[in-house]
C-alpha cells in the first residue's frame, strides 16, 4: 500500500512538473509568437485564454500534489516557485505585449490594403501600397523587432534566477520522491 502511495505521489509530482514546464514555455515564447502573427489575426485575447488554461492546469496539478505530499514545507516551496514564475514573467510580458499590440494595430491598415491588392490580382492600382505604406511598414516592423529584442534582453537578465530556483525545486522534489521507505507500517512515513 505504501509503495502504491509512493507511485501515486510520483505521478502527481511529474504531472505538476510537466504542467509548470508547459506553462513556463508558453510564457517564454508568447511575446515572440505574438510578434509573428499576421496583424489582422493578432489578438491578445487568445494569449490570455491560453495562459488562463495553462495556469489552471498548474493549479489543479498543484492541488493534487498537495493532497499526496503530506509535506507542508515542500508544498509551500512548490507553490512559491509557481508564484515566482508569475512575478517575474508577467511584468516582462505585459510591457512587451502592450507595445506590440499598438504596433500590430498600426500595421493592420497597411496589411489590409496589401491583402486587398493581392486579392484583386494586383490589378487595382488604387489598392496598391504606396511608398509611405512601405516606409511605415518597415518602420513598424523594425519597432516590433526592437521590442522583441528588449523583451529578450530583460528576460535573459531574469532567467538565471528562475532557472536556479526551478533547479532547487526539482532537487527538493526528487529528494522527497526518492526517499527510502524505512518503515512498512501504514501509520509511519
Amino acid at each position: 500500500m505504501k509503495k502504491g502511495l509512493r507511485e501515486e505521489e510520483r505521478e502527481h509530482l511529474v504531472a505538476l512538473r510537466v504542467a509548470v514546464d508547459t506553462w513556463e514555455y508558453f510564457l517564454q515564447t508568447a511575446v515572440f509568437d505574438f510578434s509573428m502573427l499576421d496583424p489582422v489575426k493578432a489578438d491578445v485575447r487568445a494569449l490570455y485564454e491560453k495562459d488562463k488554461q495553462l495556469f489552471l492546469d498548474v493549479r489543479v496539478a498543484g492541488v493534487k500534489v498537495g493532497t499526496y505530499l503530506r509535506n507542508r514545507a515542500l508544498e509551500q516551496q512548490l507553490m512559491g516557485a509557481i508564484m515566482k514564475i508569475r512575478q517575474v514573467y508577467y511584468p516582462l510580458m505585459n510591457e512587451a505585449l502592450f507595445k506590440l499590440i499598438d504596433l500590430q494595430a498600426e500595421l493592420r491598415p497597411i496589411h489590409t490594403r496589401l491583402t486587398a491588392f493581392e486579392q484583386s490580382g494586383m490589378k487595382d492600382m488604387a489598392l496598391a501600397p504606396t511608398e509611405k505604406d512601405r516606409d511605415d511598414n518597415l518602420r513598424l516592423q523594425a519597432a516590433m523587432t526592437a521590442q522583441v529584442g528588449t523583451f529578450r534582453d530583460r528576460f535573459l537578465g531574469q532567467f538565471r534566477s528562475i532557472a536556479e530556483h526551478m533547479n532547487d525545486l526539482k532537487e527538493s522534489v526528487n529528494f522527497y520522491v526518492y526517499r527510502p521507505i524505512t518503515d512498512t507500517s501504514i501509520d509511519s512515513e
